[in-house]
């Protein structure tokens, strides 16, 4: 395995952080709502980053051992990063919705929908996720089990165009879909588990990611992505595009900055590789799957602050409970993702 990127991770902080403020904060600051609104492609960037990641850690392997082995030893590996957490805050969010403490309409058989949500395979047209945003994560875990086949597809340099092509191809096919539950913020805002857009989604991302990671060993692109201006440049392009809700060239453009971010980023990527920054990428998966759940206390802070102050105080209260995420996020990583992830690596290394 490579060693790590830390800009990268820092990124996956810094995009975990956007979309908990999507999803708590998308009205809270009227004047930025065309931007805010967008926020929700932070998510593509994940799986975008992913598909880099995953090349750049076990690509070599899969190249290297035969096919059982390696993808044994993917698996274990995938399984312990993402399902102790996983299965902890959705069995607890299971348990609230049992006793009445939250309350939602789509789960009127909640033994069914656990049992295939603690299957992650949810969002593969079956139903909903008990956890709103473990959907993505249930269609990254079929991206993981086609893992093999998408590496072989796009790691050939011409095969890389055409793929990038038919990624892009599968991204405006499922764009601009009809709303059915939920008032929809862009035409990539495919989540809902009626079919198989958010799979089709992920997988097109996840392609394109591993594609950005075949560039990536291309001087040429290396050359010119790597200048330090770039990194910054794109990222602001990425930002002002979002504001104007160009949500396919923004996914176009990701790529792009994962490139330049691996290359350095210039200022950017000095920032995001920085202590607090790289420790927000490691708690980037608890945030994501934690913030939804803490929305009743973003209300609260929000409605004490009018209480007490005779205002709405939205960047105090904001304060208060980004700041109660990423310390029950650090708490979670603590005390559930490291143990459960040794816990599983080492029962693998036993039997």
């Amino acid at each position: 395995m490579k060693a790590e990127l830390r800009a990268l991770t820092g990124l996956r902080g810094v995009a975990a952080v956007l979309v908990a403020i999507y999803h708590t904060d998308r009205t809270t600051f009227p004047m930025l709502n065309g931007l805010v609104g967008h926020f929700y492609l932070w998510v593509d960037l994940f799986f975008v980053l992913s598909g880099f990641v995953m090349a750049l850690s076990y690509g070599a392997m899969f190249a290297e051992m035969p096919l059982g082995r390696a993808m044994k030893r993917f698996l274990v590996a995938r399984i312990a990063r993402i399902y102790p957490l996983y299965a902890v805050v959705t069995v607890a969010t299971a348990l609230a919705l049992w006793l009445g403490v939250v309350e939602d309409h789509h789960f009127s058989r909640l033994g069914p929908v656990l049992a295939v949500n603690l299957g992650m395979v949810q969002a593969w047209g079956v139903t909903f996720s008990i956890v709103g945003p473990a959907w993505s994560i249930s269609t990254e875990w079929g991206a993981y089990l086609l893992f093999p086949g998408l590496l072989v597809l796009a790691m050939g340099r011409l095969r890389g165009v055409v793929v990038t092509v038919l990624a892009g191809g599968v991204l405006s096919a499922i764009s601009n879909p009809v709303p059915v539950v939920l008032p929809l913020m862009g035409p990539l805002d495919v989540s809902y588990p009626g079919d198989l857009r958010p799979v089709l989604r992920c997988l097109a991302e996840f392609v394109v990611g591993l594609v950005a990671y075949r560039a990536w060993g291309v001087a040429c692109v290396r050359g010119v992505l790597g200048h330090p201006v770039v990194g910054p440049g794109i990222a602001v392009g990425v930002v002002g595009l979002m504001g104007f809700g160009m949500d396919l060239v923004v996914v176009g453009l990701f790529p792009l900055l994962v490139i330049a971010l691996a290359e350095g980023g210039g200022w950017l990527g000095r920032g995001l590789a920085s202590a607090v920054m790289h420790r927000l990428g490691v708690l980037s998966y608890a945030i994501y799957l934690l913030h939804v759940g803490l929305i009743p206390l973003r209300t609260l802070l929000a409605g004490y602050g009018e209480t007490v102050f005779g205002i709405v105080a939205p960047l105090p209260s904001g304060v208060v409970f980004y700041g109660v995420l990423v310390v029950m996020a650090e708490g979670l990583h603590r005390f559930v993702e490291q143990p459960g992830r040794r816990l599983i690596r080492g029962f693998s290394a036993v039997s």
